[in-house]
């Protein structure tokens, strides 16, 4: 399966092509071109939601991805939603913005919420999560 990883920041880019997972997986491409995202039949939204002073969720990442997105959706397409949000996120907000393309949810193109499970970058969480998986079967 060809993976195309979307990313804003140029020098995030070349890190990721440059890793040692990339030149393993001959199958994962890295780009900062938001028109590659044509290419896809999966799109996955994982972007940061962070918490506001007020201790409301940012979803500021998520409405630019879908954005994004929306500019370069093709029919046929399912976009998941993977960050964590509240309930109501991806019908209320995510929906509309992918329908600005001129395509409709359920007749163009799906939309789901697979909520991530772990945090990517807690080392320490992670570590916790896979004790429990051991401990539980």
């Amino acid at each position: 399966m060809r993976v195309i990883g979307y990313e804003i920041d140029d020098d995030k880019v070349k890190k990721l092509n440059n890793s040692k997972l990339n030149q393993e997986n001959n199958n994962l491409f890295i780009t900062n071109d938001p028109m590659k995202i044509r290419d896809a039949d999966f799109v996955i939204i994982s972007v940061p939601t962070p918490v506001t002073r007020s201790q409301e969720l940012d979803l500021g990442y998520v409405e630019s991805a879908s954005e994004t997105i929306s500019e370069n959706l093709k029919r046929g397409s399912v976009v998941i939603l993977e960050s964590t949000v509240y309930p109501g996120v991806t019908e209320e907000i995510i929906k509309p913005i992918l329908e600005e393309s001129g395509l409709r949810c359920g007749m163009d193109f799906k939309v789901a919420y697979s909520p991530e499970r772990i945090n990517p970058g807690d080392d320490v969480r992670a570590a916790e999560d896979h004790k429990d998986r051991e401990r539980n079967g």
